[in-house]
């Protein structure tokens, strides 16, 4: 939570979409908050649960995320998590062009 406003300041989702893969669906930091570390936080704790929940499966995590390619601050978060550009998808039908990432 933001002290100075009670709103939320930074939230991550992760999906399992079965057999290991799990995908980081959402990822949001408020405006006013930016720069201070809070994605990098959000991304390492939603990895670390996702992490647990493989481990008590037994199974090895494979993390995805799709992200805008025009989103240069995603990518550069994902990457210095090590994933990697899998994939760019054609553009939707707003236009939008989104690359598939993934951390083995």
């Amino acid at each position: 939570m933001d002290d100075e406003t009670g709103n939320l300041a930074s939230y991550c989702a992760v999906a399992h979409k079965g057999n290991g893969v799990y995908e980081i669906a959402v990822i949001a930091v408020s405006r006013r908050l930016r720069g201070l570390g809070l994605g990098t936080q959000a991304l390492r704790d939603a990895m670390a649960v996702a992490t647990r929940d493989a481990v008590q499966r037994d199974l090895n995590p494979v993390f995805i995320a799709t992200i805008d390619e025009n989103n240069r601050a995603s990518a550069h978060l994902f990457a210095s998590f090590g994933y990697q550009l899998i994939r760019t998808y054609e553009k939707d039908r707003h236009g939008f062009v989104f690359n598939l990432w993934a951390r083995r």
